[in-house]
């Protein structure tokens, strides 16, 4: 039975509250250790769209009660997807999860800005 953890908002909150959120989500068995240990799980991000803040982070997995304490401790010190991309996270290790979460709610946020691009008509 894996671990589950986390920590600030979820998403079915972020709807309730009305909040514009996205998400970013690494999948452990595409990371290094993951790979290496061959145990699947994942870590989710939530951040507000506007200013990319993290507000919510939730692993299932191993070591899931340890990893998600570094969500924890940017979401309390008001930190930004960024933290993760200029956070020098080791790897092999569950740790380089974060990075890759990181980058796929980045990854995320520009397709929606270049579909809305196309898909909208001048005005």
């Amino acid at each position: 039975m894996p671990e589950v953890a986390g920590a600030g908002l979820t998403e079915e909150q972020c709807r309730a509250q009305g909040i514009d959120y996205g998400v970013g989500r690494s999948e452990f068995d595409l990371i290094p250790r993951g790979a290496i240990a061959g145990h699947g799980g994942l870590l989710k991000l939530i951040f507000r769209k506007d200013n990319q803040k993290l507000i919510g982070v939730h692993c299932v997995g191993d070591i899931a009660s340890e990893l998600v304490g570094i969500g924890q401790m940017v979401i309390h010190f008001g930190g930004t997807l960024s933290a993760f991309d200029e956070t020098s996270m080791n790897t092999p290790t569950y740790s380089d999860a974060y990075e890759f979460a990181a980058f796929d709610g980045f990854r995320r946020l520009h397709r929606e800005s270049i579909e809305n691009r196309v898909l909208k008509p001048p005005s």
